[in-house]
């Protein structure tokens, strides 16, 4: 399988299967939270374009909320995504974040 991002070629397994819009920016259970998110698309790429692409995301919510850049670590991840998820509680925030989320996939899909 190719990675969308890099265009290298990997073992099915290597690759990852990612949604445009993150699930953390929805409400609900596990499978409704990956509906909601389906409808934006997914993408595939390898382990580490989907680290740089997730990072990249958080990042730039991050940002546009809370007014603030972090230095993302694994184990911080979760408590930001946290933060953003419980953000997103408004529903015009999340219709913002969705927005965001949109226009980045294309600045990093776009930037070699």
């Amino acid at each position: 399988m190719k990675c969308q991002k890099c265009g290298k070629e990997f073992e099915e397994k290597e690759i990852e299967t990612s949604h445009d819009v993150p699930t953390y920016l929805f409400r609900g259970i596990r499978k409704i939270r990956k509906q909601k998110a389906d409808k934006y698309g997914r993408h595939n790429l390898c382990k580490s374009c989907h680290s740089r692409y997730e990072q990249f995301i958080l990042n730039t919510l991050f940002l546009n909320l809370f007014r603030h850049e972090i230095d993302l670590s694994k184990r911080d991840i979760i408590y930001y995504m946290s933060l953003i998820k419980n953000k997103c509680n408004n529903s015009e925030i999340q219709k913002k974040c969705i927005k965001i989320c949109l226009k980045q996939k294309e600045d990093f899909f776009n930037d070699t």
